[in-house]
């Protein structure tokens, strides 16, 4: 979901974006070990097996609060300064939160 407002040259939007929230695997593999026979040959030995249940659902849900400032310096010239915060960031708090800040101007040639 995604919430936002236009006030003036200000937006402000609130948003969560999608994420995986209930899903399996079934993961199978064995571990193998090698042993040479009595005429200098090498066999390959399944020493066990399993299956394993992974999930895949997000373990955290990721926030995202965004602004941004827009302002025309002529007919030909405009610019923005705008901030992302991102909480959960990719859907896990393994490496904390994250702040991205955006500065851009963008000049148009009147050809």
């Amino acid at each position: 979901f995604a919430v936002g407002a236009n006030v003036g040259k200000f937006e402000f939007v609130a948003s969560m974006p999608l994420a995986v929230t209930d899903a399996a695997l079934k993961y199978a593999y064995a571990k193998y070990g090698v042993s040479e026979t009595a005429d200098n040959n090498y066999v390959l030995n399944i020493i066990d097996t399993h299956v394993e249940d992974l999930s895949l659902a997000a373990s955290k849900r990721e926030f995202r609060y965004s602004g941004t400032y827009r302002h025309n310096f002529g007919s030909f010239t405009d610019g923005a300064f705008g901030f992302i915060y991102r909480v959960n960031p990719n859907h896990t708090d393994e490496f904390g939160n994250e702040s991205i800040f955006m500065m851009k101007i963008s000049h148009r040639l009147g050809i």
